[in-house]
């Protein structure tokens, strides 16, 4: 089997916490129609979505981006210090 994409992996965490697209988007407060685009990989979530999305699963980014897809995101950020800037409202 394949790698898996990064859509891929946002879908299946997504249903293995039996939320929906909505339920998700209302905890990240982000719009539902950008998340649909990072599950069909139209879009590629910025690294402040994916510290949002990674810190609401209680994962790395290294867990929830695919290696292959890892290089392209620049982490050069303080991502400490953002991740405490973060909040997550948990329904």
């Amino acid at each position: 089997m394949g790698k898996k994409t990064l859509g891929l992996k946002l879908l299946e965490l997504r249903q293995q916490h039996n939320l929906t697209q909505k339920q998700l988007c209302e905890s990240l407060n982000l719009g539902r129609s950008t998340y649909s685009y990072f599950e069909t990989g139209s879009r590629t979530p910025d690294i402040d979505a994916l510290l949002l999305i990674a810190r609401y699963y209680n994962i790395t980014i290294e867990e929830l981006v695919p290696s292959s897809n890892l290089k392209s995101y620049s982490t050069t950020q303080q991502s400490n210090d953002h991740l405490l800037d973060i909040q997550i409202v948990h329904h």
